[in-house]
């Protein structure tokens, strides 16, 4: 069986033939003389359709040509065919699935990567500050104590504690 591929691939191009199958021009069309300018204009895009081998094209399609007669050498020796029933029996559904899972798993990662959800954040304002007067006397404004906190040099905050109930809290 190793014979019979071997033989239907085609012979190894070297040299001239292979260069000139290598190569592609584009056919030119005498009656495009006659045409006018902007179809002639039009059909020198088919310029861009040009390809003339290099030395690499023709070292990359030994290199190709040679990988493929190595490869199908090696397809049905005794090794690779011993291989290939050792495969096959590790192969079953059950593998196949998790195999795909697994796959699932590491691309579902790049879709929808993994994030933990905390508890959240609660935000305490430094001060919060109701206005419930201590003292019923008189009813104090904030401006009012700020002024007198000024006048008499206190502290306004120790001031503010005396009118209002003030809560303070710490971050």
């Amino acid at each position: 069986m190793n014979s019979n591929l071997l033989d239907k691939i085609p012979p190894m191009l070297s040299g001239k033939e292979l260069y000139n199958r290598l190569t592609d021009l584009p056919e030119y069309d005498r009656s495009i003389q006659t045409k006018n300018q902007t179809e002639r204009i039009l059909s020198l895009s088919a310029l861009y359709d040009i390809y003339l081998p290099s030395e690499m094209s023709v070292e990359i399609y030994s290199q190709l040509y040679l990988a493929l007669v190595r490869s199908l050498q090696k397809k049905y020796t005794k090794a690779a065919i011993q291989q290939s029933y050792q495969n096959h029996e590790k192969l079953d559904l059950y593998s196949l699935n998790q195999a795909y899972e697994e796959r699932l798993k590491l691309l579902h990662g790049y879709i929808h990567p993994q994030t933990t959800i905390s508890q959240p954040v609660k935000f305490k304002r430094k001060q919060s500050i109701t206005s419930k007067p201590k003292r019923t006397e008189h009813l104090y404004t904030i401006s009012e104590l700020a002024k007198q906190s000024k006048e008499e040099d206190l502290d306004f905050i120790e001031l503010l504690k005396e009118y209002f109930t003030i809560e303070e809290i710490k971050i």
